[in-house]
């Protein structure tokens, strides 16, 4: 099965080389996969005030996580793709965090990578 990207473009060139970060791929994967600042957080390995500061506008993800970024990015859309997100409304609310890091983890192993978070 082919991978389908999330729209916009995850990531683009400037016009000095330097790889950005897209604030509306990370809305547009939260908002796929039902997903909350914390769940994101969570799968990603930082705190939940970062994703807000991002998302916001205010802070840029600092530049050793932007491959993380891409990568769980990815995996998020995989799953959405394969239907295992957005989660269940069945999976308890105190669950839903690790079992949606859960999903990511699992996507990412199926492509041979391991973040360790």
């Amino acid at each position: 099965m082919a991978a389908v990207s999330i729209p916009p473009p995850l990531f683009y060139k400037g016009h000095d080389t330097m790889t950005q970060f897209s604030v509306e791929a990370l809305r547009t994967a939260l908002k796929k996969s039902g997903a909350n600042n914390h769940m994101m957080a969570h799968a990603l390995g930082v705190n939940r005030c970062s994703v807000s500061l991002w998302l916001h506008g205010h802070r840029q993800p600092h530049p050793m996580f932007m491959a993380r970024i891409k990568v769980v990015l990815e995996a998020i859309d995989d799953a959405v793709t394969m239907g295992a997100l957005p989660l269940s409304a069945n999976v308890p609310a105190g669950d839903r965090c690790d079992e949606f890091k859960d999903v990511v983890t699992a996507r990412l192993a199926a492509k041979g990578i391991n973040l360790t978070v």
